[in-house]
This record gives C-alpha cells, sequence and structure tokens, in this order.
C-alpha cells in the first residue's frame, strides 16, 4: 500500500491512499506448498485486500500479515477476503451456498463473488444475480467494487469459441452504473482461463462510476498455483466525498410483529402516559413527546433484532464450518448443510424486506421476494430525489453539501421572511366576494372527528407508507 501524505491539507480534503485489490480462483488448493506459494505470490506483489473464489477449507489459510474472513459454505466451494492486518474490513455479509460475500472498507462497499458456471446451469447462475446477489449489494447509492469468478462474459471479445452470457448480470452492471476497470480506457483483452475448447475473462472486477477516476492501473497475473490468472487493480480510495445525510426514516411496519417490541411497547405506554400533565394538552404531548419515543423505541429494536440476526447467523456459519472438518459420509453431511441452509436463508429473507421500504407502489406486491429489480429501483428512486448540485442565490453553482443546505436556508429565510403590511389590507381582502360558510355546513365542518372517520382516511393508505415527516406508517 503506498501512502502519499501532505503536512498541510485543507479540512475538507481527505488523504489519499492508494491499495492494491486483487481477485483470484485458487481451485480449492489446500496443500501446504501451494499455500505458501500463495503467500509468496501476496507478498511480491504487495496485495491490500485479496477476493479469493473456489476455498473449500479456509483453515489451511493461514497467511502471514493477513486476516480472513471466509464463507466456506454449503456447497463446500465458497469464498474469502484476506486482508491486511493495518486495514479493517466491517459489515461483513454472506450467501450461505458460499458463492459470495462482501465487507465495507470506510465507505466503499467490497463484493466477492463466485457464480455458478457451465452452460448447463444457465438458470441457476441467473436466479444467483438476479435474487441472491442483491443481498450482498448496498442498498443506498455508495461506492462500490464488485469482482470475482463470474463464470460467463458480457462482450464476445471476452472469450473464443462458445459464449456464455447473463442478461441477469449486464443488467445488474448497468443498473448499477458499474464500469469494468479493465476495458476502462482501453481496447486492450486479457483472458484469465484457458481450457482445451477456448479462453475466457471470466474474472473480472467492476468499480462504481465514482470510483472510475480514482483508479491508477490494472493489470493481470499469473499464479502458478491455480488455472486463473489473478486480475489487480491499483484504486485510490479515501478520497473526498460528498456528505449525504440517511434520508427520512420510515418505520419499517415488520417490526410491529414482533413480540419483543409488542411488550416493550406497552411497558413504556405506562411511562409515557406519565409525561402528558408536562404538556399543556395532549396533542403537544403526542407530538413532541410520544412520536419521538415510538421511533427511538423502533430503531432501537430493529438494530437489536439485526445484531441478534447476525449473532445467529454467524453461529450457523460456524456450524457449517464444524460439519465441512468433521469426518463422516459426504451424503451426510450435505444433508445437515442443507438444514442449515435453509435456516439461514428465512433469517434473512425478512431483513432483505427492507428493500420493499423505498420501492414504488406499482414495483411491489406484499410478500414478494425482493430481486435485483427492486434493488434498482429503490436505487434509482433514491438517486432521484439526492440533490448534488445547485445553483444559489448569487448564481453561483454549489456542490458540497454544507453549502447546498446553507442556499436552501438562505433562498426560503428570504422567500418566508415578514413583510411590511398597509392598514386595511385585511379589510380590503374580506370584501372581494368571499362567500360565507352556511350554518348547516359549518356545524358539520366544526364537529368533532369520529373514531370511524380516522379508520375510513387510515384505511385509504398504501402499505409501507408514513402519512407523515415523522415516519410512523399507517400499519402502527
Amino acid at each position: 500500500m503506498s501512502h502519499t501524505i501532505h503536512p498541510h491539507i485543507p479540512n475538507n480534503t481527505a488523504i489519499h491512499f492508494t491499495y492494491r485489490i486483487l481477485t483470484l480462483n485458487i481451485n480449492g488448493i489446500e496443500s501446504h506448498n501451494r499455500i505458501r506459494m500463495l503467500e509468496d505470490f501476496l507478498h511480491r506483489h504487495d496485495i491490500d485486500i485479496v477476493l479469493l473464489q473456489e476455498v473449500t477449507n479456509a483453515d489451511v489459510l493461514d497467511v502471514k500479515g493477513y486476516l480472513i474472513i471466509h464463507n466456506v459454505g454449503t456447497l463446500l466451494r465458497g469464498t474469502a477476503i484476506l486482508h491486511k492486518i493495518n486495514i479493517t474490513l466491517n459489515k461483513v455479509e454472506r450467501l450461505p451456498t458460499g458463492r459470495g460475500m462482501a465487507a465495507y472498507f470506510g465507505d466503499t462497499c467490497i463484493a466477492n463473488i463466485y457464480a455458478p458456471s457451465g452452460t448447463a446451469r444457465r438458470t441457476e447462475r441467473e436466479d444467483f444475480f438476479n435474487e441472491e446477489v442483491i443481498g450482498l449489494l448496498p442498498i443506498n447509492p455508495t461506492n462500490l467494487i464488485l469482482a470475482g469468478d463470474f463464470n460467463c462474459v458480457l462482450n464476445t471479445t471476452d472469450c473464443t469459441g462458445q459464449r456464455t452470457c447473463s442478461r441477469a448480470l449486464a443488467r445488474l452492471v448497468s443498473g448499477l452504473r458499474l464500469t469494468d476497470a479493465w476495458t476502462s480506457g482501453s481496447n486492450r483483452c486479457a483472458y484469465t482461463h484457458y481450457t482445451p475448447t477456448g479462453a475466457s475473462r471470466i474474472d473480472r472486477i467492476y468499480i462504481s462510476e465514482e470510483l472510475t477516476h480514482c483508479k491508477q492501473g490494472a493489470e493481470t497475473i499469473a499464479a502458478a498455483f491455480t488455472d486463473h490468472l489473478a486480475v489487480l487493480i491499483r484504486i485510490k480510495l479515501a478520497t473526498p466525498m460528498l456528505l449525504r445525510g440517511k434520508g427520512r426514516w420510515n418505520m419499517n411496519a415488520s417490526i410491529l410483529k414482533e413480540t419483543s417490541f409488542q411488550r416493550n411497547f406497552r411497558s413504556s405506554w405506562g411511562e409515557w402516559t406519565d409525561h402528558v400533565k408536562r404538556y399543556p394538552d395532549i396533542l403537544h404531548w403526542w407530538v413532541h413527546y410520544v412520536k419521538k419515543k415510538i421511533k427511538i423505541l423502533t430503531i432501537r429494536e430493529g438494530a437489536e433484532k439485526n445484531a441478534d440476526r447476525r449473532r445467529l447467523e454467524e453461529f450457523y456459519y460456524a456450524v457449517i464450518y464444524d460439519i465441512v472438518r468433521e469426518p463422516g459420509q459426504q451424503t451426510d453431511k450435505m444433508a445437515k448443510l442443507k438444514s442449515l441452509k435453509a435456516k439461514i436463508v428465512r433469517l434473512n429473507s425478512t431483513y432483505r424486506q427492507r428493500l420493499m421500504l423505498n420501492t414504488a407502489e406499482h414495483d411491489r406486491i406484499d410478500g414478494e421476494t425482493p430481486t435485483l429489480h427492486h434493488l434498482l429501483n429503490s436505487r434509482k428512486r433514491q438517486e432521484d430525489r439526492t440533490i448534488y448540485k445547485i445553483r444559489d442565490g448569487n448564481g453561483e453553482i454549489q456542490e458540497t453539501s454544507l453549502a447546498i443546505l446553507q442556499a436552501f436556508a438562505t433562498h426560503y429565510m428570504n422567500a418566508f421572511k415578514s413583510i411590511d403590511v398597509s392598514e386595511g389590507s385585511l379589510d380590503d381582502i374580506l370584501k372581494c366576494n368571499i362567500i360565507p360558510i352556511p350554518p348547516e355546513l359549518n356545524s358539520a365542518l366544526t364537529a368533532p372527528i369520529s373514531e370511524d372517520e380516522i379508520k375510513v382516511a387510515i384505511s385509504k393508505g398504501k402499505p409501507h407508507k408514513a402519512p407523515g415527516i415523522d415516519g410512523i406508517g399507517l400499519e402502527f
């Protein structure tokens, strides 16, 4: 890792670090000799982060100077991420099959993919890119590095002989506006896998638009311990980023069905009602106190539920790995692994429903499994709502978050500041043929709102919708 440090850096500028990120299919190597060859390979090329595919035994991947995050999975040919000990990766996500995993390096999501191979598994590969992979990808627009062994190509120039394509992958790459790090700015081609019938570039690294100007170079490197070539990119991360808020909070209605939430809500409600006397009326109590408490309680319950999910998922993965290592018949192991995979999938199904919170109504069906279609639509809606630059009152273009916020604040302060009103203006306005409300209609308008009217109003709302800026959903 090469560092370029400047002693006097403006407050709004980040230090640039160039990292070397590599992807490689290691063909399930387990012998001590080949592992040492891998270790020498990584040290010789000074690799910072390594994405490995076809990992069959993570126990043997003991590489000096590196930490490992592995996902052998239920198929016993999984993925792993190795990183130098001075690098911190967090928020790890895994696919139960082992065919994918992701981790965050700062604000950048790094996803490691090992897609199903062969023309006979075309449908399985399409389902993998259309459904499974979205469990690894960030919902919100952010920097993304998507790399691995894709076992298919998108361009005719990337292979000789029979071409194995994937429409789902093409849609994913296009929808997320990813760029092939190898071909960007170059027409050269370098195959990464050779067979008796041809050659192909199935090992690739894709990067998001924001990272294209950060790429320093790309190359393929031969590795004697596998039949794949490694793909390496040199890229600057931690470049200055526009700071964006988290957006408006929306209640996840699924939390309302949780027994723990219902129990905690009943317990909290008694405490909250004791505070009514501190407010002038029940409306002020509800708006300024209870709504905030509901939001805090819901967020806390959601965070605890997610933490429990992660802990249980980690436990299941540990059990999977224990089964893989223990002696016994392969058929017996596969039955246990299949059961554990089903449990992990069930765990993640509820979690992945968060995609639906930011999906347009016409694109959402209750109970529907989230797919690539929902992910792309959700991200597009968020991007469409994000303001990246504006022209302020002085005609100058503003692009930083602080300047954009300040421009809006200034505009609306000027637009809604008090203005001088001449005496008698209101009387003149009231003389402009304004028809008084008849007494019978006035009585109906001023009558108290009934419970039935409230129920009718709420029942007209759509699922997963919040009628106000507080984010509290109609289901609540």
